[in-house]
Parts: structure tokens; C-alpha cells; sequence
């Protein structure tokens, strides 16, 4: 079996892919995320392409491997909201999807030499209205930085909601593990 690559440096990613009890690699795919985000494209263009050049970025150095990308975005009302890179932007962001239904996209890429087959999940989420005092306090304990939306749903981000409307609850994290179990098993993977 070829070696199978995480192309992220995401601990969340790595932490869910932990769950399929698979031997796997880890490389920093090193793409530039910005310019695709500010494009003008639909948000899961940006985040199947994002995903996309990421795979086969680390292809292009382990062409022997199975190379997995992903890219997750917050699309609210059209404007692409990603990582927020520091608390000043996490705050601006959570003011923006305060009380408001957002989609969280995340885009997954499993790519070889030989074939490529890719899935987008689309989660809703509805944050309540939230006061400055309220988003203040988060963002200094969960400090959201790295997280698009600026929340990190397996912290104190699920205080923030009114409600989830979701296929696969591990692709709020950062993977949609169903779709990814399948895609895997696809490349010849065992998984039960």
C-alpha cells in the first residue's frame, strides 16, 4: 500500500484522521490560501481548489504516495471568512456572523498519480446574537485564531449556537470523516 499524506499542518486534521487507525504522514503544503479567498469565485470553488493545490503540492514532492488536502471557509451571505490569523480579525468576524445562519464548507482531496476524487461538505450553523462583551470573552479563551469563522466548535465555540444542521458532525472539526472513509476505501484502504 502506498503511503498515505495529510497535506496540513492542522492539528485538528490530524487528530480526526487519528480516528481511522491508519499510518499516515504529515507535510505543510505550504499554499498560499489568500488569493483564491479574495478571487471572486463561489466559496466551494475556493475551498475544493484550496484543497486541491495543497494534494498536489505534496504529490508533486511524494509522487509514490496518497495525498489528502482539505480546506474549510466560512461562506456568509457570499463574503469568505477564513482564518481569522488574529484576535482583532476573530472579534470582527464574530460581530459579522452574530445572529446569522452561515455555511461552513470543507473540501477534501484525495489524490495519487493515478486518480483524484474530491467531496465538499456544507454544514449550517446559526450563532445567536451575540453582545461585544460575550465575543470579547470568547475569543480570549478559545482563542480562535487558526479556526475559519473565527469559533472553535470542540471548545467553547458550541455556546455560541443555536443549531447545526450537518451530515457528518467530524467535518465541523475539519474533515468530513463519512465521505472520507469512503473516498479511502476507494484507494484500496481497509477500514471496517
Amino acid at each position: 500500500m502506498k503511503t498515505l499524506i495529510l497535506a496540513s499542518s492542522s492539528v485538528y486534521r490530524q487528530k480526526l484522521m487519528q480516528r481511522f487507525l491508519l499510518p499516515f504522514k504529515v507535510i505543510s503544503p505550504g499554499v498560499d490560501e489568500t488569493a483564491l479567498q479574495e478571487s471572486g469565485l463561489a466559496p466551494e470553488s475556493v475551498a475544493l481548489q484550496l484543497a486541491e493545490a495543497k494534494a498536489k503540492q505534496v504529490l508533486g514532492r511524494n509522487r509514490e504516495s496518497i495525498v489528502l488536502g482539505s480546506d474549510q471557509l466560512v461562506n456568509l451571505d457570499g463574503e469568505i471568512l477564513g482564518k481569522p490569523g488574529n484576535q482583532a480579525r476573530a472579534v470582527e468576524q464574530l460581530q459579522k456572523l452574530s445572529g446569522k445562519t452561515h455555511q461552513l464548507i470543507t473540501a477534501i482531496v484525495l489524490v495519487s498519480a493515478e486518480k483524484q476524487l474530491t467531496h465538499i461538505d456544507t454544514t449550517l450553523i446559526t450563532m445567536r446574537e451575540l453582545n461585544p462583551q460575550e465575543i470579547l470573552k470568547y475569543v480570549r479563551q478559545d482563542n480562535p485564531v487558526d479556526c475559519a469563522g473565527s469559533y472553535k466548535i470542540e471548545q467553547l465555540g458550541t455556546t455560541l449556537l443555536t443549531s447545526i444542521e450537518t451530515k457528518d458532525p467530524a467535518a465541523i472539526e475539519g474533515l468530513p470523516l463519512i465521505a472520507l472513509g469512503e473516498l479511502l476505501r476507494q484507494f484500496g484502504f481497509a477500514l471496517p
